[in-house]
């Protein structure tokens, strides 16, 4: 009897040490066909733990799923900019010039949905969960956002400032002019100036309060 009782219980304990050893996955997204999708394909991957959304704040990897890359999955992915979540794309239109602007948002690696099989998900989580960028069978991202392309509007691809930038706006923002603003960052005017404006035109902007204005919109001040 002893001895059996230990035979029942070792595989009882291995059970355990493995499912503490997985990585823990919260999948994020509008459409809930996609996402019951993703899930589906997940459910029985014996190296990943299904989180439901209200663990999200525990878990090791966040996967976003949506059809392209447009306003409603950057306020998908908007809660992840300043946190430890690192995240995967799953995306059904893919367009490799927008991707790397969304560096800014936490994003490290993207899967095109036509090819998101338990294989190439467990594969892209576990590549995340290890901080790996280069993900074979996924879209590598480099490690350094890249500029918005001209024409197209910045917040569809939410390209981030630079800290320069944000301190400008930020004082900017609190009212303060120009040569209040170079005096308080120890640029001259022109400095100052000349990057305000250089937002407007990136990021296509009318004016310094239109600036702002977007800035504080788009929760980048």
């Amino acid at each position: 009897m002893p001895n059996q009782l230990v035979r029942e219980v070792r595989p009882h304990d291995h059970d355990a040490r493995k499912t503490s050893a997985r990585i823990s996955v919260v999948v994020h997204a509008h459409d809930e066909t996609l996402k019951a999708g993703i899930l589906t394909a997940l459910q029985y991957s014996t190296d990943i733990e299904l989180l439901p959304a209200v663990d999200a704040t525990r878990a090791h990897v966040s996967l976003v799923v949506a059809h392209q890359v447009d306003q409603r999955l950057l306020t998908l992915l908007h809660p992840f900019r300043h946190g430890r979540t690192r995240v995967g794309l799953v995306l059904g239109v893919v367009g490799t010039v927008m991707l790397p602007s969304l560096l800014g948002y936490g994003v490290v690696a993207m899967l095109p949905r036509a090819g998101a099989s338990q294989e190439q998900l467990t594969h892209m989580v576990t590549a995340i969960a290890r901080g790996e960028r280069q993900i074979s069978g996924a879209q590598p991202l480099p490690s350094t956002p890249t500029a918005v392309p001209s024409g197209k509007p910045a917040a569809l691809y939410g390209a981030p400032l630079t800290p320069r930038e944000v301190s400008l706006l930020q004082l900017a923002a609190e009212g303060f002019n120009t040569e209040e603003i170079a005096q308080k960052m120890s640029y001259s005017t022109r400095t100052v100036k000349n990057v305000l404006k250089h937002v407007t035109e990136r990021f296509h902007l009318r004016n310094r309060t239109h600036a702002v204005a977007w800035a504080v919109r788009q929760g980048l001040i």
